[in-house]
């Protein structure tokens, strides 16, 4: 049994010509990732060409990867079908009932 938790947008994505680009420009290998996505996860690396108060540093899908490893728990990216991506996070169910009890989501201004 395990628990898990996917966040889909509806944006433009990442083409594979942008993660080729990205991993040039952070020397990384694409080729080494098993899922191109992955990339997303290294810390530093950021799709963005802005930063701004809450992107563009690199840090944001490193650090829920590190939070999901450290609950024991997994943590990926894939593409949509129509658009966007899907983050999806999975966690075993003995780590799951601890740990939802502070989980809190926010969109925008409203919380869920």
């Amino acid at each position: 049994m395990e628990t898990i938790i996917e966040l889909t947008d509806n944006g433009n994505g990442i083409d594979d010509a942008t993660l080729q680009s990205l991993a040039h420009k952070y020397g990384l290998d694409l080729a080494t990732f098993e899922n191109p996505l992955d990339l997303l996860f290294e810390s530093g690396v950021s799709s963005t060409t802005a930063v701004s108060l809450t992107s563009g540093r690199g840090v944001g899908t490193a650090a829920v990867l590190a939070a999901a490893v450290k609950l024991k728990g997994t943590a990926s990216i894939r593409r949509n079908a129509q658009r966007g991506l899907t983050l999806r996070l999975t966690f075993p169910r003995a780590t799951s009932l601890y740990s939802t009890q502070t989980l809190n989501i926010r969109s925008g201004k409203e919380r869920i």
